[in-house]
């Protein structure tokens, strides 16, 4: 079978297999868009019917009209890059891709690095960046300035280190500050016992050493810079020395004035009547220093127990009121005073130990109705009558503690308990 095409052209001749497209198409449009390809036309991609002379031009990097140049109507400084082709400044023909990078503080050449090349200590400063010496990292605008006769911050300037402290001294002075983080060092500043050099003239007060490294220098008192536990506040110890650098406390004062010091055998040098000296007494304490608490049954029945800085006596021999606070006298002692909740829950609770019964203390109305005092003398300052008490049934003018709980119940003076002692 025989084609006959006619063009624009010439006419051509193509033979072909009956029923087989041509071999050549020659001059065909194939994409149809009404423009052939050269050499016949000018479509200058002949696959995409979007591209052929008169095609509207698109930013995207290709040569839609055809016209040998790609997105020149988007190329608006003519530099042959439009900003869909990376141009980063359409406005300035000497910047887009690929352009000669030079140290003017822009991207020129659009890889998105200004003044690359041109940072040659790597300081993150260019020379077009102040940068006044490009050899040395430690030189830029930023720079700590020091005093070695350069400019290291790029001032213009050498040696114009800032006064940081505001002490009116900077480093580089002609009379320097030998510490300007501290606004009281400085030249001619008063020296302390600090072991520091606060006046800056290279040398510290006699005693501004610690060579014993307790943290106490000799000009703030410590007496014995060779032994670190010898210092102002230091533990006194039994050892004929000064520890604490008092010498009115040389081998430890007498705490409790009892005469007798911890070193000469004072047990308990918070209490006078505990020495070596003292009697044992049913105090839950060793009285006499000797070792043993309440020996030689000097409490008989009765039980002592400390309680903070005191003791009380327990004691479950009944009696009568009247009866318990003269056993308590007899001991040196009153029936108990409670000062507070603390006082009253402890009391009790040994109390209660020793004996599960209501227990006298030395509270009582018996000089005037209602008007509760203690035995003792001592001020009231605090009360725990349980609901409904003190209610003065059947004349009942005395206290006693374990009513309910820790609660207080007055009773008739006459009826027989156990009862608490105390100084």
């Amino acid at each position: 079978m025989i084609w006959w095409l006619v063009t624009a052209c010439r006419t051509i001749e193509v033979q072909s297999v009956i029923g087989a497209p041509p071999a050549d198409l020659g001059c065909l449009d194939a994409d149809e868009d009404g423009e052939a390809r050269p050499p016949c036309g000018l479509d200058c991609d002949d696959l995409d019917p979007e591209v052929h002379p008169g095609a509207v031009e698109a930013c995207d990097g290709a040569d839609e009209d055809c016209s040998g140049v790609a997105d020149e109507a988007f190329d608006t400084d003519g530099d042959g890059f439009a900003t869909c082709a990376r141009d980063c400044d359409d406005s300035d023909p000497e910047r887009y891709p690929g352009a000669p990078e030079t140290c003017n503080f822009r991207d020129d050449d659009c890889d998105f690095a200004v003044d690359e090349g041109f940072d040659a200590d790597a300081d993150r400063y260019s020379t077009c960046g102040g940068d006044c010496d490009d050899r040395d990292p430690f030189v830029h605008p930023d720079g700590v300035e020091t005093c070695n006769g350069r400019d290291e911050d790029c001032s213009g300037v050498d040696d114009d280190a800032p006064d940081r402290d505001g002490d009116g001294f900077a480093p580089c002075d002609a009379t320097p500050d030998c510490d300007d983080e501290d606004p009281d060092t400085f030249p001619g500043a008063t020296e302390r016992c600090d072991g520091r050099d606060d006046d800056c003239d290279g040398a510290l007060l006699a005693g501004e050493v610690d060579d014993d490294a307790d943290g106490v220098l000799i000009c703030a008192g410590d007496c014995d810079d060779g032994d670190p536990e010898v210092r102002p506040g230091a533990a006194e110890r039994c050892n004929g020395a000064d520890d604490d650098c008092d010498p009115a406390t040389r081998d430890r004062v007498d705490g409790d004035g009892d005469g007798i010091t911890t070193c000469a055998g004072d047990c308990d040098d918070r209490r006078p009547q505990v020495s070596p000296s003292a009697n044992e007494a049913c105090t839950g304490l060793d009285d006499d220093c000797d070792g043993e608490v309440d020996e030689e049954g000097v409490c008989g029945a009765c039980v002592g127990a400390v309680f903070g800085a005191g003791y009380h006596v327990y004691c479950p021999d009944w009696q009568t009121y009247a009866d318990a606070e003269l056993a308590c006298v007899g001991l040196g002692l009153h029936l108990a005073t409670i000062d507070d909740e603390a006082e009253n829950v402890w009391v009790s609770d040994v109390a209660y130990s020793v004996a599960a019964d209501w227990w006298w203390i030395g509270f009582d109305d018996l000089d005037a109705e209602g008007d509760f005092g203690w035995t003792s003398g001592a001020p009231v300052t605090f009360t725990s009558w349980g609901g409904g008490q003190p209610d003065n049934s059947y004349d009942e003018d005395c206290a006693t503690l374990l009513f309910s709980g820790y609660d207080w119940n007055d009773l008739t003076c006459g009826a027989a308990l156990p009862f608490v002692c105390e100084p």
